[in-house]
């Protein structure tokens, strides 16, 4: 079980307070070596105030995963896995897709995968829906309004250091009813991107640069994002101290029809 006390003060200096209660369970079924059935459970409570709970703090008792995995193995080493269900996911340095662990509920997606193993690569492809989390129990729905989908590729780079990798990835996203400030409609977005992470002695690093672009509204969406992370640690000090330096670069606009139309 996790349970967390929060405190905070808002602008009126009003103290506030609230507990965050959270008790997972899971069972896993091994039919044979090749095929796994999955199941979680989650229950999460949050004592605050009616006005201030969302579904991210409270959703009841709920099913958080349920999933069966089919695995293909064949002689030359190479494996695929067909996976379907209500599943936690989570790529790359999750800027896109991740599990939400900060607040009480993780965030679970309906919909499904394949995954190809083969040497240095591994390779996913799929095709899902995120939750909609209630406040009561097990009434947690599949957001038909939203889906992503994509491809998502890590290649192992032993020669650069043990753990490092290199993720090559496109993920498409629609949402139906988006809102911004230029409106209300349907979005659009597809994501090119690559990663290098990884580690070489005292050195790490975690680098990425994504492209954006789409429709919103009859209008185009260009985008871009560079992050770097770097860090260096003293492993022979003690207590390790490191060093590490970070850096952030992004850029959009969204040109609206009548925008286009003029130039």
């Amino acid at each position: 079980m996790r349970e967390r006390q929060c405190t905070w003060r808002s602008r009126e200096s009003l103290r506030r307070e609230f507990a965050l209660r959270a008790l997972p369970g899971y069972a896993s079924l091994h039919l044979g070596p090749d095929l796994r059935l999955f199941g979680q459970f989650v229950g999460a409570w949050a004592d605050r105030s009616r006005l201030t709970k969302g579904p991210v703090d409270e959703t009841g008792a709920d099913l958080l995963q349920g999933f069966a995995a089919w695995r293909l193995p064949n002689d030359g080493g190479t494996t695929v896995t067909f996976q379907g269900g209500r599943q936690l996911m989570a790529y790359g340095s999750e800027r896109l897709i991740g599990l939400r662990l900060g607040p009480n509920v993780p965030l679970a997606f309906d919909g499904g995968l394949a995954r190809l193993d083969a040497s240095d690569w591994k390779a996913d492809a799929f095709l899902i829906r995120p939750v909609e989390n209630n406040l009561h129990g097990f009434d947690d729905r599949t957001d038909g309004g939203r889906r992503a989908y994509g491809l998502y590729a890590t290649r192992q780079l032993p020669e650069i250091g043990p753990g490092s990798r290199l993720d090559l990835y496109w993920i498409g996203y629609h949402r139906a009813a988006a809102r911004f400030d230029a409106g209300t409609g349907t979005e659009d977005r597809h994501t090119l991107g690559t990663r290098l992470f990884g580690r070489s002695g005292n050195w790490s690093w975690n680098h990425e640069a994504m492209l954006q672009f789409g429709r919103f509204r009859g209008g185009d969406i260009l985008a871009w994002s560079v992050a770097t992370d770097t860090r260096y640690t003293f492993r022979d000090a003690p207590l390790a101290p490191f060093t590490f330096a970070k850096a952030r670069a992004i850029a959009a606009c969204h040109a609206r029809p009548s925008d286009r139309n003029r130039s």
